[in-house]
C-alpha cells in the first residue's frame, strides 16, 4: 500500500507535468511515458520514480523520488549522453534490491529504461 506521502509526491509530479505541457489534451496514466512531443520521461520502477527531458542529444534528470521503503542512493543528473538514477531498498523486506533507471536520447527523444538488480 502506497503511503499518502508517495501518493502526494507523485501527483505533484502529475502536476507539474500538466502545467508544463498543457498543450497535451490528455497525460498518460502515470507508469507510462508522456507523448514523445512532450520530450520528456516519467519512469515508475519498484524503487522510485524518475523524470528527464532531452536537450538535443544530451539527457538531464528533472527530479528522482523513492518509492517507501527505498532510497534514492546514486544518480548522475546531466546534461550527458546518458544519465541514471538508482533507488536501493531501506528495509528488511528488500534491503537486497537495487533499481537503476538510465535515460538517453536518441534522436532527441528520451527513452528510460530501468533494470532491476540485487545486491
Amino acid at each position: 500500500m502506497k503511503s499518502p506521502r508517495s501518493i502526494r509526491q507523485r501527483e505533484a509530479l502529475l502536476g507539474l507535468l500538466r502545467s508544463q505541457y498543457s498543450q497535451s489534451a490528455s497525460l498518460p496514466h502515470p507508469t507510462r511515458s508522456p507523448p514523445r512531443s512532450a520530450g520528456l520521461a516519467c519512469s515508475c520502477s519498484p524503487g522510485g520514480t524518475l523524470i528527464a527531458r532531452c536537450g538535443g542529444a544530451n539527457a538531464y534528470l528533472l527530479s528522482w523520488s523513492p518509492a517507501q521503503g527505498w532510497e534514492s542512493e546514486d544518480h548522475i543528473r546531466g546534461p550527458a549522453r546518458s544519465t541514471m538514477g538508482s533507488f536501493e531498498g531501506d528495509n528488511d523486506s528488500n534491503d537486497d534490491q537495487q533499481v537503476t533507471v538510465t535515460v538517453t536520447c536518441p534522436s532527441g527523444q528520451p527513452v528510460a529504461a530501468s533494470v532491476p538488480t540485487d545486491d
